[in-house]
């Protein structure tokens, strides 16, 4: 069985929503910021362009990670679940399996408004065919005032990330004519969409199946991940039998006590 990948470039720059006013809200996202990237901020699912997945943040460090503790956890939708978040301005947007976005307050876990994209009749069933990937959704990008996503209906779209309403989309392909999947989210570029030494675990009952990211909002760092139900998760289990499965995918946010 084949599968068909598809890389589309968009331009973003006229198409991106402006500000609303009815609420205060941290600046438009700029090349320049995703270039180089706020300390406190991750902007998109590696953090950087160069794809490092580092964290610049040093409240959290070696000789302190033993103190971690969970300040907060919340459910996350059903289905495959390979996740990671953006943070922006102490605000965590949250890829959920088939098409459903969620922005959490970042230090309280607090949701305070989601999208969720309907999937066409009959969708589902001929993307799953062609490539078994049809509720994974790994990651969005952000860029102006909206976050981006890739959706089951063959569409890359814009949902305002001040009011969760959807700002623009444009078809990629036809699902129905020329099905494919894209498992991975939208990355935009320039405009266009040492010991070994174990120093602190915990046991989530699940396994990570999203990249870990950490954060500041108020000074303070978190560390998130999230775990759940993946297409190889079974096979992460049979490497690691003393967890004990979980049947939810969930979001796990920890920093040190105040």
């Amino acid at each position: 069985m084949m599968r068909l990948v598809v890389f589309t470039l968009i331009g973003l720059a006229a198409a991106v929503a402006p500000a609303t006013a009815q609420a205060p809200a941290p600046p438009p996202v700029t090349d320049a910021m995703l270039q180089d990237p706020a300390p406190g901020d991750w902007l998109m699912w590696r953090r950087t362009l160069n794809g490092w997945g580092y964290s610049p943040l040093d409240q959290v460090d070696r000789e302190n990670v033993n103190r971690l503790r969970l300040v907060w956890t919340r459910g996350l939708s059903s289905g495959y679940h390979e996740g990671t978040p953006l943070v922006y301005g102490g605000t965590l947007y949250m890829p959920n399996p088939n098409d459903h976005l969620q922005a959490i307050e970042a230090a309280t876990g607090d949701l305070l408004r989601g999208y969720r994209r309907e999937t066409p009749e009959g969708a589902a069933e001929t993307l799953a065919a062609a490539a078994g990937l049809v509720s994974v959704n790994r990651n969005v990008a952000i860029y102006g005032n909206v976050i981006i996503d890739t959706g089951n209906d063959g569409y890359v779209y814009a949902v305002d990330a001040a009011t969760g309403e959807l700002a623009w989309e444009t078809e990629i392909f036809d699902y129905a004519t020329g099905a494919a999947r894209h498992s991975s989210g939208p990355i935009v570029a320039n405009g266009k969409v040492e010991t070994g030494e174990v120093l602190w675990e915990i046991n989530l009952g699940s396994p990570v199946t999203g990249f870990p990211i950490s954060f500041a909002v108020d000074g303070r760092q978190y560390v998130a991940v999230s775990t759940g139900t993946a297409a190889s998760a079974s096979a992460f289990v049979g490497l690691t039998p003393e967890l004990r499965p979980s049947y939810g995918n969930n979001l796990f946010v920890f920093g040190l006590p105040e």
